[in-house]
């Protein structure tokens, strides 16, 4: 990867007597039988510079610092056995610059700092780390990346092994202990979301839960098994593929289809650390597919989501679809919708792609425009919406693809789920928080449960950008 980025010379030095190395190795040695040899820690910097002939770091710019990379060497019965203590790696970006890769959306990262030669520097960067097989797995691996990308907080495998009261001829570490390590260590919440029957890793659904996650810039980690060990790997973005064939070209010729798509249909791939691999691999839908030389399926998806949401990215995005069709039945025949975009969507002419994201209250009203006719709607937001809500945007298909455009979006409650839908389809607009439409938005006004809502009229007939905070400026 760092030659991919531009690598032109490196940096090495011998970090043994470092407070966390020392750390690490005590533990290492109290808690398994190393055989006798030389222990080694060294940190190699990776910079797109050449070799200064006068050694001054203090001239190097951060811009040419592309990470990194700390291992520790021990010996064991086997043989000397290595492995990343630590990695600070800035994100992937083109070979002679920081461009961003095109599409190549990683939202969970942070301003990490890394040192050498005296000298600290700052840069755009996600944390990666190893475990070493003893007295650390990979659950260790994906809290500690997690915690140091998310909060640049440091915990150490002796702080998880304590408070996991780890045993390492066991090597088990279980779903609630993670979630416990995640809020003690980072202040995290997480929320373990079990497949169950809705995800099916040869249909969409098995695709749709971590990467909307990743697209709404929410870390996970997802779970593989074999049906014997797991394999826990944390999710910290997403690459989009605009061109891709399926999500509509499969439906063409078909009838009596679905009429909806969801934009995770575009999500090519996953960007994932592995543990035992190395950082910013992709995960393509392929790689879910059951096979017979890749047994791993997903078991489970742990979320981290903000305090007080309940409802899945997933539930949210089947709730605004039914939500939708409800309101586009109620609505179409008082002719209160006006305009070409308006009867486009409630004529059905076009596959509707929905896109669902998280969002703040503050942030919803920050999308809509600031006009003499928009400022009273937006004063009554304030007071109606939610803290944090599920905002599913509507569009369709060239709109999304072409333009990243959209016609409007259906708020979603992400804090409780709606009574049982079967036994009453109207049930489900206990979920909505407001919508808005070509010329039309809407928020609650009931009192006393009474599920009333009032529209407006709305300047906007026309499509407007997608929402994207969590992206670069470099995609399609």
């Amino acid at each position: 990867m760092v030659r991919k980025m531009g690598a032109r010379s490196i940096v090495v030095e011998d970090v043994l007597e470092r407070s966390d190395i020392l750390e690490e190795l005590g533990h290492l040695e109290a808690s398994s039988d190393l055989t006798g040899g030389d222990v080694t820690a060294c940190a190699v910097t990776f910079l797109r510079c050449g070799v200064r002939r006068d050694r001054d770091a203090n001239r190097i710019e951060s811009n040419a610092v592309i990470g990194q990379v700390t291992i520790i060497t021990f010996p064991t019965a086997e043989g000397k056995r290595s492995y990343v203590f630590e990695a600070i790696l800035r994100l992937p970006g083109s070979q002679y610059g920081t461009e961003p890769l095109l599409n190549n959306h990683v939202p969970i990262s942070s301003e990490l700092a890394l040192s050498f030669m005296g000298v600290t520097h700052t840069i755009p960067s996600s944390y990666f780390c190893q475990q070493n097989g003893l007295t650390s797995i990979c659950p260790h691996s994906a809290v500690r990346t997690l915690i140091r990308t998310m909060t640049s907080r440091s915990v150490s495998v002796p702080q998880l092994n304590e408070s996991w009261r780890y045993d390492p001829r066991t090597r088990k570490v279980t779903t609630v202990q993670v979630g416990h390590a995640l809020r003690e260590f980072g202040d995290l919440r997480a929320i373990p979301y079990d497949p169950g029957k809705s995800w099916k890793p040869n249909l969409s659904e098995g695709w749709e839960l971590p990467a909307l996650l990743a697209d709404s810039g929410s870390a996970s980690l997802l779970v593989l098994s074999d049906g014997h060990t797991d394999h826990v790997i944390p999710v910290l973005g997403h690459t989009i593929n605009s061109d891709e064939w399926h999500p509509i070209g499969t439906q063409l010729h078909k009838k009596g289809q679905t009429t909806v798509s969801s934009s995770s249909l575009w999500t090519d791939h996953l960007v994932m650390h592995d543990d035992m691999l190395g950082p910013y691999f992709c995960l393509s839908k392929a790689g879910l597919l059951p096979a017979k030389d890749a047994p791993l399926k997903p078991r489970l998806a742990i979320a981290i989501l903000p305090e007080g949401v309940k409802v899945s990215p997933t539930q949210a995005e089947d709730f605004a679809r039914q939500i939708l069709g409800l309101l586009i039945r109620e609505i179409a025949p008082t002719g209160f919708g006006q305009g070409r975009w308006w009867k486009h969507l409630s004529e059905l002419r076009e596959r509707q792609v929905f896109r669902t994201t998280l969002i703040t209250r503050d942030e919803y009203i920050a999308t809509l425009p600031d006009t003499t006719h928009t400022g009273q709607a937006k004063e009554v937001l304030a007071q109606k919406l939610p803290e944090t809500m599920w905002m599913s945007e509507i569009s369709v298909p060239n709109l999304f693809i072409g333009n990243r455009s959209k016609l409007g979006e259906v708020l979603v409650r992400a804090d409780q789920f709606p009574p049982d839908t079967g036994a009453d389809p109207l049930a489900v607009l206990n979920s909505l928080a407001g919508f808005r439409l070509p010329s039309i938005i809407s928020w609650p006004v009931g009192i006393d449960g009474d599920l009333s809502f009032e529209m407006m009229r709305w300047p906007e007939r026309e499509h407007r950008p997608i929402y994207a905070p969590k992206h670069h400026r470099n995609w399609w």
